[in-house]
């Protein structure tokens, strides 16, 4: 999956220091891609943003193949997944104290948390 198009608009991303997260969130980035405002018509499946991406790296520092973290932001009814309809559209993206990751909102004005709360 190819991690930042030009309508992708990567916007913030934060390299984790691996508390409270499964091993495969350790010693790596993760990255708010707000969207575009209109689809790019060679990507009919999306991957137009609206998420937050995982990018893990090696302990050499090489990147790995990015994977998607959180996704949903547009809403259930946007089925072409275009900006003016999104309901929600990532901004930033932090790690908190706990180890839990802070996700801004720029339709709404939310603030996300996601955590890890482990079986």
């Amino acid at each position: 999956m190819e991690a930042f198009h030009a309508r992708s608009s990567p916007l913030d991303l934060v390299f984790h220091d691996g508390k409270a997260v499964p091993a495969k969130y350790k010693n790596g980035a993760f990255v708010s891609r707000h969207g575009a405002n209109s689809i790019d018509p060679n990507r009919p499946n999306g991957n137009n943003g609206f998420d937050v991406v995982f990018i893990p790296f090696n302990k050499n520092g090489k990147s790995g193949p990015m994977e998607e973290f959180a996704t949903g932001f547009p809403g259930p009814n946007v089925s072409d997944r275009t900006g003016a309809k999104a309901k929600f559209r990532p901004v930033g993206v932090t790690e908190a104290p706990d180890g839990s990751l802070y996700v801004t909102d720029s339709t709404s004005g939310r603030i996300w948390r996601i955590a890890y709360t482990g079986n």
